[in-house]
């Protein structure tokens, strides 16, 4: 009799990480701190392996928010986002994630571009990421 046990993929699925991601490439505009909602929402078809976003800019250039939650993106009580500075990149982030919020740093809609790695774990295999949800110590 047999013991092997037949693997899933899911979010601890170590080789879909290992090979490389199919390529996910979009560009965009982020919007400004006063529009409705203040931010991009990129929802990837399927888990990344590694993300990159970089700023575009334009006329009105100014730093973009990168962040995996829209409370995190408008830091409406801790400010859980990346910063990225007129016409810089986040470098190459081995992240895995199912989606990403941008926004603007102020008023102003700005550029961006990102190119990511996606893997063959779906979305719905990946638990939700949040700051306050199922951690000893927080919320």
């Amino acid at each position: 009799m047999s013991t092997q046990t037949i693997r899933t993929m899911g979010p601890g699925y170590v080789p879909a990480y290992q090979a490389s991601g199919t390529p996910y490439v979009t560009s965009s505009a982020a919007p400004g701190t006063g529009a409705s909602p203040p931010y991009a929402h990129i929802t990837f078809p399927s888990v990344t392996r590694f993300i990159e976003v970089t700023n575009v800019g334009n006329v009105q250039s100014d730093s973009l928010r990168v962040g995996f939650t829209a409370n995190g993106i408008k830091a409406t009580e801790t400010a859980n986002y990346i910063t990225i500075p007129v016409s810089g990149s986040t470098g190459r982030l081995e992240l895995r994630c199912k989606e990403l919020f941008i926004s603007s740093d102020t008023a102003n809609t700005n550029n961006f571009s990102l190119v990511a790695g996606v893997t063959g774990i779906l979305p719905m295999q990946f638990p939700v990421l949040t700051g306050s949800t199922g951690y000893e110590g927080v919320g």
